[in-house]
């Protein structure tokens, strides 16, 4: 299994941990430290688009973005108030996933967090 620790302080978004990772379980912790209501989104890639890929797309921070359309929702989606933590429990499948901070209020404002690279 693989532990994966993302923090939201308002200006960026930060991992810890490994982003090449195994098929299956895994523990993702996501402390918001920002001023007010933030979430994750933990997202696999359904075709062959890279971690650049996402790069591009998100484009210069904080993005007004939705999801690519190329990307699947993986259920980490939750508002989480300020100075409060989220645990996220799941499995990945093998594949390239991303992860993104999202700032909820005034507007929603999204930054780019970690690119996985998950393997049989």
């Amino acid at each position: 299994g693989g532990e994966l620790h993302l923090t939201f302080d308002g200006e960026s978004c930060i991992f810890e941990g490994r982003t090449l990772l195994k098929a299956g379980p895994v523990t993702l912790h996501f402390t918001n430290e920002s001023g007010g209501p933030a979430a994750v989104n933990l997202l696999k890639h359904e075709g062959d688009e890279t971690i650049q890929d996402v790069l591009d797309f998100i484009g210069e921070e904080p993005s007004r973005k939705v999801r690519p359309s190329w990307t699947i929702e993986l259920g980490t989606w939750e508002v989480v108030e300020s100075g409060e933590s989220l645990q996220w429990e799941g499995d990945l499948e093998p594949g390239i996933h991303h992860m993104v901070c999202n700032s909820t209020f005034p507007i929603h404002r999204v930054w780019f967090g970690t690119g996985l690279t998950v393997e049989e």
